[in-house]
Order: C-alpha cells, then structure tokens, then sequence
C-alpha cells in the first residue's frame, strides 16, 4: 500500500472528526440558552447532531492504523502498547490532573471524593469529561487487538469474530435506546449505571473499533472498492442516515418534552448507520481531495486540539453571548474554540516538551 497516500486520507478524516467534536460541545453549551424551540435551538441541535460522527471515525482511524505496516510474523502486543501509552497517558495524566483539581468549580461536583477520583483517573469522566475517549481507546486496544492480532492469519475467523462483536454493539444501542425511551421500566441504580458509565466504557463503542479493524486488515482492497463508488451514491446514503438520525433525535422530545435529552448522545442505531455513511462519504471525498491542506493540518494536529479545546470552550462562550443572544453564540463559541486551540497546540509543539500537554504529532 502507498503509506503516504493512506496517511493523508487519515489526516482528512481526523481533521473533520476534530471539527465535529468541537462543534459538539459547543453547539451543547449554547443549548443551555435556547431551552425553547426556535431557530437558534434547531440551528444548535443541526450543529450537534450532525457532527456525531466524529468519535466513531476516531476510533475506526485507531483501528485502521493497528494494521498500517502490520506484519502478525514480528508484532509484539507488549511493544506497540508501550509506545502508545508513552504517546498516550503522560498527555492524560496531566491533564486528568487539571480534571481533578478543578472538579470543586462544577455544580455537579461540588466535594471531590475518592471514587469521583477513581472515577476520572480510570474512566475520564471529571471536568475535563472529553478525556473519556483515551479511557475507551485503551480499554478496546487491550481488549480487542489481541482479538485481531489472533485471528490475523485466520480470514474468516476474524470476520466471523468481528461480525458477532459488531452486532452484539447494535443489540446493546438497541437496548440502550430502549432504557432511554422509557420502553422498559428500569430502577434508579440501572438507570445511574446506564447514564454515567455507558460512554466511558468500551462495549457500546466495541462495533465501530473492529469495523476500523476489517477495513484495516483489507485496507487495500476498501480503497479501491471507494474508488469505483461514485460520489451521488454516497450522497445518496448519507442524506437519508442523517434524516433518520434527526428523526431519532426529534422523537426522543416527545417522551422527554425537553432539548437536552438523553438522545443528545452517540449511543443510537440511528447513529451507528449515520457515522458508518459519514466515514465512507469523508473518505470519498478525502481521496478526491487529498491537497484540502486545512484539513490535513487539522488532522495531524487533531489530539492536542482534542486536548486543549475545553480550556476554550466556556472563556469564548462566555465572550460571545455578551454580545449575541442568538443562533450566533454556537457559530462564534465554535470558530473561537477551534482557532485558540489550533494556535496554542501549534506553539507548544515549538517547545522541547510541549507534546507532554498535546501529546505527539502523528502522521
């Protein structure tokens, strides 16, 4: 395979993914103004909603890189998990550091307690909730790659492997979708359970890891597949898995009567059907635009901006809605925290151990 051409279409996707999840958070924090429906709220739910795709694709792109120059006749688990804890932890551990020391400001953590301690060294869920993701790309990796790295020379083996995990994660969406709708009356402690400790863990993340896994292991004959794919078909499958997805979410309002609803969230069929239609239709579109140099930039630089954008997000919302009381706070709180960021990781990666805030740059 043409490594530098597989690098570049990853970077494409990373930089699009990041644009997503910065656009997340910010279109939620501007949610919290509009708790009626109008044009800014829809505009910040579109704005939300839409980017959904974007931890999926991260961890499809994890998945795909295990097997760029994988060769099952000289890998050694222990050695690629060494290297990427180093890349890795020292980045999450200073900054689960920052989460902790900062948990007492938050309305919801007003005492720091040793299991809200535990809670977001092991499972990054404290302030700085984002880091949540590292938590769930070691918990797959360690899980799962041996899975992979098995199978290797076992075809069918592994398909049939990765088959049975990817749908036992749309049963545990369906299921999950089931609890929230209220289809099913569930008690106070499994409700707790379902809402707090669902996103921070891997079975509800598990299909998209080894979906990024078949593609990687057969990446060459995937590319080539999407080159014969023309660009309306994907078109064609992305408008409708992105209706269905907002019709999803719009129903959820009519058992909740509210905005900010459980649905607001990744763990949905409808959302696995969309992210799978948006990683194919962004690769499209990175193999037809592979010099898209913005995107590129974005994407190499994707996990600092990943780290840093929070310390942004409620400084520039804050800035904003001084001066807009409209659908303009998710637009301007958004380019705010994804400009400060990029210009902050930029620098510190200038600096002798700045990738130990940032984290490495990967290419």
């Amino acid at each position: 395979m043409n490594s530098r051409e597989y690098l570049i279409e990853l970077d494409y996707l990373k930089g699009v993914s990041i644009l997503g999840v910065v656009a997340i958070h910010a279109s939620g924090c501007a949610l919290i103004f509009f708790p009626q429906i109008n044009f800014s709220s829809i505009y910040s739910i579109l704005f939300n909603q839409l980017s959904r795709f974007c931890i999926p694709i991260f961890l499809m792109i994890s998945a795909m890189l295990f097997f760029r120059n994988y060769n099952p006749d000289t890998f050694k688990f222990s050695n690629y998990l060494s290297k990427r804890a180093k890349d890795l932890l020292i980045p999450y551990l200073l900054w689960t550091i920052v989460s902790i020391s900062l948990l007492p400001i938050t309305l919801w953590v007003p005492v720091i307690t040793p299991v809200k301690i535990i809670e977001t060294v092991f499972l990054g869920i404290g302030y700085c909730y984002p880091l949540y993701y590292i938590s769930v790309l070691f918990q797959l990796m360690l899980i799962f790659l041996p899975i992979a790295n098995g199978f290797y020379k076992k075809p069918s083996a592994f398909k049939s492997a990765s088959t049975i995990i990817i749908a036992i994660n749309i049963l545990l969406l369906g299921f999950y979708e089931v609890i929230f709708l209220k289809k099913v009356p569930m008690g106070s402690t499994t409700t707790y359970i379902y809402e707090n400790y669902t996103q921070p863990t891997f079975p509800i993340w598990s299909g998209y890891f080894m979906l990024g896994c078949l593609i990687g292991r057969s990446y060459d004959a995937f590319k080539l597949k999407m080159e014969q794919v023309k660009l309306f078909h994907l078109v064609l499958l992305f408008i409708p898995s992105a209706a269905y997805m907002l019709w999803d979410y719009f129903l959820s309002m009519n058992v909740y009567d509210n905005l900010d609803n459980p649905a607001e969230n990744f763990f949905r069929i409808s959302v696995f059907i969309y992210s799978i239609a948006a990683f194919l239709f962004f690769f499209k579109i990175a193999s037809i635009n592979k010099n898209n140099k913005l995107m590129i930039f974005l994407g190499r630089y994707s996990f600092g901006i990943y780290l840093v954008h929070m310390a942004f997000l409620n400084p520039s919302l804050n800035i904003t809605k001084m001066f807009f009381n409209n659908w303009i706070i998710t637009t301007i709180t958004f380019l705010l925290s994804v400009g400060l960021s990029v210009m902050v990781v930029f620098l510190l990666r200038k600096i002798k151990f700045g990738w130990m805030i940032v984290g490495p740059l990967r290419r």
